[in-house]
């Protein structure tokens, strides 16, 4: 059980455990829905904190405010020590529960990246299960949650594969082949290996550091100290998982401005490693561009409304922890053009100041107002998310298979994720609707994900697929006028021309061996040990090929 930053939310926490047991579960969802509501670059007052937790508003005469990032570390705390007493059965819960391998794997991370994200939103409580152990598990409504706020947090470290035995084997070997080959320091053997491999240089190093010691105890002339590489590395790790820049030094021994240095240079390092996206428009160079587009709706004369006035109505039939994604308003077709206008102006100009700070070798002054153009527009990309949450969950219900398949929440966690992307990469100039936008993104993510959608839905989009739709299938049409035995056997010869991965890929995504249903993309991936991603990519390699190998035979 961790530790409570802030003494008044320690304090609190002792109050509520001397409470009676009856009142136990309103304090529990009080402190489930406080952690959806904090904003970590805010402060709150801790009257604000204890009402929402006990429905009690205390009357103080100096009301402390609260940082909202130790808050919402702390609010984690609370949950973890308060179910801990009072596990609830988790028979009598009405909503899904998630344990952490099972996120784990459903997001593409480690199980340490959920753990971490306690301190950023994702709270849990202990339950009881039917044989009397205690399990920790989330409920589907702080998921819900935390996915429609932390999107982009949740694609980010996606994008990180977890490093497995067989290439820690592979790259440990490389490593001793290059020290034999002639001296070189840990630094260069890291860098060659970086770049053979494309991890990250840190990681390699520390790789190195943790499984060649005897390499390490004899350092070859030019190799950075292993206490100093050992001591930037968690330095960096305690500030990831939230952890302050006191808390940092005080355990550490150092001084503060040493791990800020750290700290700062990994920022740097980071922000210099790719270009930020966005979506460029002329009208950004104008001088007067950020007081026009950031001046207070109507202020020039004319009338505008960012959201619609309209209540929205909250369809009876959906779960209720997806009902308050559900209440968030619309936004006028003026609004969305104006956000998408300052999102991406702010990150143009996010994208100027970090091509200064790359000229100016890191400048603390350029580093600061990068980061701060960055929250603004992630702040704005937050409200276009959050106003288009019910498209999510409208074209997930269509897409919902009861009894097989993803869940209701499955699909609209995934949704989100489509949704953020979209807000990247949308063209606000070319007078489109992002609702027309995000829902092709959303359907065409189901469409990989979901294989029954693939196989019965939106061919339109993937209309070189129903030939081998077809040919997973016994009792399927003729396609081209070619009779399905004429398929197959075309499709045979084909198939001999792509590599084992890009064959199994293809046979099991189609159901074509063993014949049957298609099998999800990501359940494949598993299975020959790469991401969802990379085998969609060998998938679509597979296909090109195929249209290849069998232009003269079929049109596909």
């Amino acid at each position: 059980m961790g530790e409570f930053r802030l003494a008044e939310m320690a304090q609190l926490a002792r109050e509520l455990a001397m409470s009676p047991t009856r009142h136990r579960l309103r304090h529990l969802d009080g402190a489930e829905r406080l952690a959806g509501m904090i904003d970590p670059s805010r402060e709150y007052p801790l009257s604000f904190v204890t009402f929402h937790l006990t429905g009690f508003r205390p009357r103080v005469a100096n009301d402390a405010l609260l940082d909202g990032a130790a808050l919402l570390a702390d609010v984690a705390v609370l949950l973890d020590d308060l179910s801990s007493r009072s596990p609830l059965a988790i028979d009598s819960i009405n909503e899904p529960l998630h344990a952490a391998d099972e996120l784990a794997r459903r997001f593409r991370v480690s199980v340490r990246t959920i753990a971490r994200w306690k301190s950023r939103g994702l709270v849990g409580r202990w339950y009881l299960a039917a044989d009397g152990r205690k399990r920790f598990l989330i409920s589907g409504a702080s998921l819900a949650r935390f996915v429609a706020r932390s999107g982009e947090l949740i694609q980010r470290a996606a994008s990180f594969q977890v490093m497995n035995a067989a290439e820690k084997t592979r790259i440990l070997a490389r490593a001793r082949a290059l020290l034999n080959e002639q001296p070189r320091s840990m630094h260069a053997v890291s860098k060659i290996i970086a770049a053979e491999t494309g991890r990250a240089m840190e990681t390699i190093r520390l790789l190195l550091q943790r499984h060649e010691p005897d390499v390490l105890a004899s350092p070859i002339e030019g190799a950075v100290a292993v206490s100093e590489l050992s001591t930037e590395q968690a330095v960096i790790a305690a500030a990831r998982g939230g952890e302050s820049t006191e808390r940092i030094a005080a355990r550490m021994g150092v001084p503060e401005s040493f791990v800020s240095d750290i700290l700062r240079q990994a920022r740097v390092a980071e922000l210099l490693r790719t270009p930020i996206q966005h979506i460029y428009s002329a009208e950004y160079d104008d001088p007067n561009a950020e007081e026009r587009l950031f001046a207070p709706p109507g202020a020039d004369g004319k009338e505008m409304a960012l959201y619609e006035r309209t209540q929205p109505r909250v369809p009876p039939s959906l779960p209720p922890y997806l009902q308050d994604l559900y209440r968030l308003p619309l936004l006028t077709p003026e609004g969305e053009r104006r956000l998408f206008h300052q999102y991406n102006f702010l990150r143009y100009r996010a994208e100027l100041a970090r091509r200064r700070l790359a000229a100016a070798g890191g400048a603390l002054t350029d580093l600061t107002e990068v980061e701060e153009l960055l929250k603004r527009a992630d702040a704005i990309k937050s409200s276009l998310v959050q106003a288009n949450l019910r498209l999510v969950i409208s074209i997930a219900k269509r897409h919902l298979r009861p009894g097989r398949g993803p869940t209701l929440f499955e699909l609209v966690s995934d949704g989100n994720l489509a949704l953020f992307r979209a807000v990247e990469k949308f063209e606000v100039a070319r007078g489109f609707k992002f609702s027309t936008y995000a829902t092709w993104a959303i359907v065409r993510l189901f469409a990989r994900a979901i294989p029954d959608e693939v196989r019965w839905e939106h061919r339109h989009q993937t209309g070189r697929e129903d030939v081998l739709l077809s040919a997973g299938n016994a009792a399927a049409e003729p396609v081209d006028n070619h009779e399905p035995g004429d398929l197959r056997q075309a499709l045979a010869g084909g198939l001999q021309h792509l590599d084992t991965r890009e064959r199994v890929i293809i046979e099991r995504h189609f159901g074509i061996r063993p014949a049957g249903e298609g099998r999800p993309l990501e359940e494949i991936g598993r299975e020959l040990g790469i991401s969802k991603e990379r085998a969609r990519q060998l998938k679509e390699r597979a296909l090109a090929k195929l249209r290849e190998q069998l232009a003269g035979t079929l049109t596909l």
